[in-house]
């Protein structure tokens, strides 16, 4: 290969290159280039035909789609291969042309239409062009070759060509295809292809009337510039006036015509066959030989594919050319290039650099889409490779970019470009100095884009809005298109340094804004750190809102600017604090309290921001240690002002029912409003200390504790007394009525059978305010407890307590004694029932309490005292009877200790004490730690809350007990069965048949007999409790209307577990060793009771509407349905049964392994209750529940059974012998766990 030509040159040389040009002569080059392509065009080629032909290597047929001389008319781009004649189109066709050649159509005897006809008939006749008309069956390619016949036909006839006579034919011609269709039937006259052939018609006809403009004669042909768009895109290109444009037109174009435009082309061709490479690209352009071959093979095709289109335009050209210029006979003469510069690199990149200059300042989308076609027209006659092409645009698009002169869209459309170029060449085909173009290109645009980025970061950090999306978009196409090149474009260097850059900026905004030591002292330091804290937080929800990312994972704008900007922040705001703190050290210590809790939340905020960029990477000190004092100064202020909230809640509740659900006042809402303000102060704290936190929250939680205990004991005191003062005045009102004759019956009858008269009783809207505030308080109270993790606290608590020694000296003990029913209690001197309660005392008489005096002879109290102690006591419980007349008397008395030693190991005790002189008591005792902790004070609130709801609820059930006990009685059974059921108020009946009835202990036989052979209907066994239904009726209207939805559940709970009690009662005596003189109920007996307890179920039921029935069918419930199955059972069953559960729970070391020590339950549960008992919400979250076993039914029906057999005249020795066996199983237990059991535990029977 003999190439003749040096390498092209470096870019930077090619551009000094493209600099010396003078204007003048780029704009004599460009002119000529777009006269040659109007030129081509008005021969009937489109202009875009060379470029299609460029790109896609396909043949040159496929391309001409225009009629000669018609080059408006016929446009390749219509609808390309949308349209297709149909199949025996050519044959109909062929038929015409023949008969016109031979002149047998009468409307074609025109000679020279005869001979184009015949000219085209003889050319498609040829076999190849009939089967290539038959493959591809388009119009286009028919009108081409029809064009090409004519043009050589009117040529050798006339000896020039005449436009105006071309178009007389091509309209013919169209006629003759148009008539050949519709008459043959091959498409009807509304067809698309019918009118797509009238279209062609009537452009070709439109042309004749727009040579109106001035025109240039060339010959006997007529130019009119004016209608081609290029040229006006070139003025405006230029920036030279139109006129003067059209003016230069005219001087140049007669140099410009077919000849020297084959002539260029065909120099071009003989110049890269023969490797002479002045024109062309050389070997030494590409990286390897392969490349060059590609090129050269492909440019050679393009190049004959022109060569072709321009001799079907004017086939003589080749013979012209031939002969003017003899190029195979002379060789001495070296051809020249007439229309194409010598070197077009250096040209075409100036006229690329104007192209892209005037686009920059144009907005018309179509004016832009007519500069690229301006361009890409140049580019293929100047034989300008698309990668040239490209490398050039993205090299001017990277200077015009730097300079500003183009927007970031512009960019892209470069890039969009670059996709498609890149597409259909692969860069291992391109000139060597287009790569190294491009790549400079990319790096430079990306530099900027870099730059650009960093603009908008700084503008961001400087609280202002700024847009970096557009170039870091764009930024990333950027490095995409480098691995085009292979060129590594990943900006993290740049990135590094621009951070750096960035961070020193940071510092500098920091030191200018927000330091706030470096202010001027002011009269508060803390309100400038509130101010600048406030401001700094802006600015960094600022920064994050706006720049969220992190781009390339290296720069975080947010967490840059908070890595310079917090830590310095909070060191300077700790200065200014600790100067506040020494100036106001002896002022107001309340106000500097409020200044140092106001600071720690303003930089506890700023340490999270810190910690959540940067999580632990930064040591703060001893920061929550500064602040500890003031926490705790604040917290006694709290408990200060807590007592003023609860006076203040007080005195502004009017006590009505402020919400519909809740139905409570305003008072204890106003209370906790107060708590979670100052709740919510304490949780923003975010005390880091675990245990400095847990001992905050527990001097918070005493607070409430201390305030709710207050507000709880006058509600407790302003109800009863509320009730006192109803119960008053009912008692008047009922004297009153007494003293009429009508009561004397009434009287007489309670005197006689030693009952006691039942007095209605109303409730208050204000006492049922009261419990529903009480309720309120309580879920409240749960609403706050579950917003701290309680566990973490006592685990912190906890564990210092393990490792520390405590510094108290002494410890609170608080104990519960439950008094809960008395059992065989002696009669009065008449042998009479006794209405009894008990007092209890200390060790030196100091009273605790009374319970509720009962009438009954098994009285069931189910009273709660607690007793405060810090060494053992001596509790006295005195019996008393109360009198008709006002006097009362003790007759029975017992006493037990309360003291660590027996009920250290914190678990509550059920003790039958012995009365002295006659009966037993039944005690529950409780014994709990008392001190600073948070569970204790947790569970201290529960329980008085629930405490306090609890009598409440247990007030207005005992004032419902006496009815219900004197309806669910023996005496109603005995008067239902006895077939005498009649009611002594209404009937009235004598006061002897009265006295009979009350002096009734036992049933006879023969009532018996007359109690089996009856049997009561469920009307008669219902109508029995009428009057405890009718009373229900009445209260549970009145208290539905004022109490809120949850608390009239619980109290209706509350009636229902009365209500079973009482019924427990009429079928068992309670458990106990003690023999009893009580016989069993009879099978009729117990049938009218379960239907009792079957008709209160159904009727608090409600159908749905009332008690759910999760609620009534409790564990009480199904064991009194278990007693129906032992109730009947001979005794020596229930003994062999009770013997079989008692060495069943024996074997399995039930009874032994409920010690501390041996159950893992159990012992967890004691050795968190030797730290605390928490109760009620809170023991719960801690203890895991000891879930019902087969051992408890055992237990539950070894109760059950042991109670039956105390009514079993023939058990008394069986019962004593079980219990001295159990009590020393217990004992000895205690014994082995350090704690002994109560004297008098065992009982003698």
């Amino acid at each position: 290969m003999n190439c003749r030509r040096k390498p092209l040159p470096l870019h930077t040389k090619e551009v000094q290159l493209a600099e010396a040009i003078p204007k003048e002569e780029l704009y004599n080059w460009s002119l000529k280039n777009v006269l040659v392509l109007f030129l081509v065009q008005y021969r009937a080629l489109a202009p875009s035909t060379l470029q299609s032909v460029s790109t896609s290597h396909l043949i040159a047929d496929k391309k001409v789609a225009a009629i000669s001389n018609n080059n408006n008319a016929i446009n390749a781009k219509e609808k390309r291969g949308a349209l297709k004649y149909p199949k025996e189109f050519i044959k109909y066709l062929t038929t015409e042309l023949e008969n016109i050649s031979m002149g047998r159509n009468p409307d074609y005897q025109e000679q020279l239409f005869r001979g184009t006809f015949a000219a085209f008939y003889n050319t498609i006749s040829k076999p190849y062009i009939m089967k290539q008309m038959k493959e591809s069956r388009r119009i286009e390619d028919l009108f081409l070759i029809f064009t090409s016949s004519v043009s050589s036909e009117l040529t050798k006839r006339l000896g020039s060509f005449e436009s105006n006579l071309s178009d007389e034919i091509s309209v013919s011609f169209i006629d003759l295809c148009k008539s050949i269709l519709i008459a043959r039937q091959l498409l009807s006259p509304s067809s698309e292809f019918i009118a797509h052939l009238d279209m062609y018609k009537s452009k070709i006809r439109s042309r004749t009337d727009i040579l109106t403009a001035k025109r240039v004669s060339k010959g006997s042909e007529k130019f009119d510039f004016s209608s081609f768009p290029l040229l006006k895109i070139f003025a405006s290109v230029f920036k030279v006036a139109y006129p003067k444009v059209l003016l230069d037109a005219e001087n140049v174009f007669p140099t410009i015509d077919e000849s020297a435009i084959f002539k260029d082309i065909t120099i071009l061709i003989d110049d890269l066959q023969n490797d002479a490479c002045k024109y062309s690209h050389s070997v030494l352009d590409f990286s390897n030989y392969k490349a060059y071959s590609t090129y050269k093979t492909r440019e050679l095709q393009i190049l004959e594919q022109h060569r072709k289109i321009m001799l079907r335009l004017n086939p003589l050209l080749s013979e012209i050319y031939n002969s003017n210029h003899g190029i195979n006979s002379n060789k001495t003469l070296e051809p020249t290039l007439t229309c194409i510069p010598p070197i077009t690199r250096p040209y075409f990149r100036q006229l690329l650099a104007l192209c892209l200059q005037y686009r920059s300042t144009i907005t018309d989308p179509s004016e832009e889409k007519n500069v690229s076609t301006f361009i890409r027209e140049c580019s293929i006659y100047w034989r300008i490779l698309p990668s040239s092409r490209l490398a050039l645009s993205m090299e001017l698009a990277r200077e015009y970019f730097q300079k500003d002169m183009i927007s970031m869209m512009d960019v892209v459309i470069y890039f969009e470009e670059l996709s498609k170029v890149t597409k259909e060449y692969e860069n291992i085909y391109w000139p060597k100095v287009d790569v190294s173009m491009l790549k400079a290109a990319l790096i430079g645009i990306r530099n900027t884009l870099l730059q650009k980025i960093k603009a908008s970061l700084l503008n961001i950090l400087n609280n202002k809005k700024s847009n970096y999306h557009n170039p870091l978009a764009l930024l990333e196409i950027c490095v995409e298109n480098g691995k085009f090149v292979s060129e590594d474009l990943n900006p993290k260097a740049e990135l590094i340094s621009i951070a750096l850059s960035l961070q020193e900026v940071c510092h500098e905004i920091f030191s200018k804004e927000f330091n706030v030591s470096s202010r001027e002292s002011s009269s508060n330091g803390i309100d400038e750190i509130l101010l600048h804290s406030r401001a700094l937080n802006d600015r960094v929800e600022f920064i994050q809102k706006t720049c969220p990312d992190t781009i390339y994972g290296i720069i975080s704008l947010p967490s840059l600017f908070t890595s310079v900007a917090l830590p310095s922040y909070i060191a300077s705001a700790m200065e200014v604090t600790k100067a506040h703190l020494q100036s106001n050290a002896q002022g107001d210590l309340d106000a500097l309290t409020n200044d140092m809790i106001d600071a720690y939340s303003d930089l506890k905020k700023m340490i999270n921001l810190l910690r959540f960029y940067h999580k632990d990477e930064y040591e703060l000190g001893n920061f929550e240690g500064f602040f500890q004092p003031f926490v705790d100064s604040w917290l006694n202020n709290v408990e200060v002002n807590a007592n003023h909230w609860l006076q203040g809640a007080l005195r502004k509740d009017n006590f009505d029912t402020l919400n519909k659900e809740a139905a409570c006042s305003s008072s204890i809402i106003d209370l906790f409003h107060a708590f979670h303000q100052s709740f919510r102060t304490l949780l923003n704290f975010e005390w880091e200390d675990t245990l400095c936190n847990a001992r905050f929250f527990t001097k918070f939680f005493r607070i409430v504790y201390i305030v709710l205990s207050k507000y709880t004991s006058w509600a407790l005191k302003t109800f009863f007394d509320e009730a006192n003062k109803k119960h008053e005045s009912m008692e008047l009102r009922n004297e009153s009525e007494s003293s009429s004759s009508s009561s004397w019956l009434s009287k007489a009858r309670t005197m006689l059978s030693g009952a006691v008269e039942v007095l209605p009783f109303h409730f208050s809207t204000f006492m049922c305010i009261l419990l529903n505030n009480v309720h309120y308080a309580i879920q409240a109270y749960e609403e706050l407890e579950s917003k701290i993790d309680l566990q973490e606290l006592v685990q912190a608590l906890d564990q210092a307590e393990s490792t520390k020694v405590q510094k108290l000296s002494t410890t609170n003990y608080l104990y519960t004694v439950r008094v809960i029913r008395g059992e065989n209690l002696q009669p009065d001197n008449a042998g009479k029932i006794r209405t009894s309660y008990v007092v209890l005392t200390d060790n030196r008489g100091k009273r605790i309490g009374k319970t509720r005096p009962i009438h009954s002879m098994n009285p069931r109290w189910e009273d709660s005292f607690e007793i405060k102690a810090k060494d053992s006591l001596i509790i006295t419980a005195n019996l008393w009877s109360k009198g008709k007349f006002g006097d009362h008397e003790i007759f029975g008395r017992c006493s037990f200790p309360l003291t660590p030693k027996v009920y250290g190991d914190y678990i509550a005790r059920e003790d039958w004490l012995n009365l002295s002189p006659n009966g037993e008591l039944l005690l529950r005792i409780e014994m709990e730690g008392e001190k600073e902790h948070i569970g204790f004070y947790v569970g201290r609130t529960y329980h008085d809350l629930e405490r306090s709801q609890s009598e409440m609820i247990r007030f207005i059930v005992n004032k419902m007990e006496p009815v219900i006990s004197q309806n669910l009685s023996m005496s109603t059974l005995r008067r239902l069965l006895s077939g005498s059921w009649m009611d002594f108020d209404k009937t009235m009946t004598s006061v002897t048949s009265l006295f009979n009835r009350a002096t009734l202990t036992s049933f006879s036989k023969k009532e018996d007999q007359k109690k089996e052979d009856h049997e009561l209907t469920d009307v008669e066994i219902e109508s029995a409790i009428n009057d405890l239904l009718d009373f229900f009726d009445v209260n549970f209207s009145v208290i539905a209307r004022h109490l809120s939805k949850d608390v009239f559940i619980t109290v209706m709970s509350y009636v229902w577990d009365e209500v079973m009690c009482t019924i427990e009662d009429l079928l068992l005596p309670p458990v106990s060793a003690k023999p009893i003189d009580r016989k069993p109920l009879s099978e009729n007996q117990v049938n009218i009771v379960y239907s009792w307890l079957q008709f209160l179920k159904d009727y608090l039921h409600a159908n749905g509407e009332g008690v759910k029935l999760s609620v009534l069918e409790t564990e009480h419930y199904l064991e009194l349905l278990k007693i129906r199955e032992y109730y009947d059972k001979p005794t020596d069953e229930l003994l062999e049964e009770c013997e079989k559960i008692t060495s069943h729970l024996y074997h399995s070391s039930r009874l032994i392994n409920k010690s501390p020590g041996n159950n893992p339950e159990i012992s967890s549960l004691a050795k968190l209750s030797n730290k605390e008992i928490y109760r009620s919400g809170t023991i719960k979250k801690y203890v895991p529940q000891v879930q019902q076993t087969t051992e408890g039914e055992l237990e539950r029906n070894e109760r059950i059974i042991l109670r039956i057999l105390r009514m079993r005249s023939n058990s008394k020795r069986f019962l004593l012998k079980h219990f001295q066996r159990k009590d020393k199983l217990k004992m000895a237990d205690a014994m082995r766990n350090g704690y002994v059991m109560p004297l008098g535990h065992l009982k003698n029977a």
